[in-house]
């Protein structure tokens, strides 16, 4: 019995190191759990602003004069995505390039949105670590003119902060909608829980094994 305790803890502790070891992978939106953080812009909507902050995470516009806004009627945009909520969306301002800042105040291990605009364009996402190291960077384009695209990545490593630039300004305002982000439990969590039950386990088997 505790050779059969000792083995199944130092396989939990391996694959604890591996899941450890961080890396950003891009995924879809499948690949949340449902428990995510949906951030859909519905009501109540807000004018033009700066940045703004819901459910721990801060949404910045650093561009030099550029601002971030809710605005009705633009269920076209997403409209090739299925399940979007689509309408209202949240959109930039002006006719600066987009760069916008994502800041967890608990940070996440996956996080993703929808990104649009008037005409094609690319955008480059970069997760930042605790550190405010980047962790790594994914490409995101649109399909075509008036459709979106689902950008997201996760790490087993804590995501604090999220970059969003579109490096080649197409011209157009861009639009966002359906901000999902999401923590996932620590792999030393899971590791804890089953060490305490095989101890529990053994104590139960010394007891029994003694009367």
């Amino acid at each position: 019995m505790r050779r059969l305790t000792l083995s199944v803890v130092a396989m939990l502790l391996c694959s604890d190191a591996f899941l450890s070891a961080g890396t950003v992978k891009q995924i879809g939106i499948g690949d949340f759990s449902g428990q995510e953080t949906n951030v859909e812009f519905g009501p109540p909507s807000f004018g033009s602003t700066s940045s703004f902050t819901y459910e721990g995470m801060t949404v910045s516009n650093i561009h030099d004069q550029g601002y971030i806004k809710t605005r009705d009627g633009l269920a076209t945009f997403f409209s090739n995505i299925p399940g979007a909520s689509g309408d209202p969306a949240m959109m930039t301002t002006g006719t600066l390039t987009t760069h916008l800042q994502f800041d967890f105040a608990v940070p996440v291990k996956r996080f993703g949105l929808l990104l649009s605009s008037g005409s094609r364009a690319t955008w480059e996402l970069t997760a930042y670590d605790d550190s405010l190291d980047p962790m790594g960077t994914i490409i995101a384009s649109m399909p075509g003119s008036l459709q979106a695209t689902f950008a997201g990545f996760q790490s087993a490593d804590n995501i604090a902060r999220v970059d969003l630039f579109e490096p080649i300004h197409n011209g157009q305002n861009d639009t966002f909608d359906d901000i999902r982000f999401e923590a996932i439990p620590e792999p030393s969590t899971p590791v804890l829980l089953g060490m305490g039950a095989l101890g529990l386990l053994a104590y139960a088997w010394r007891r029994r094994r003694l009367s």
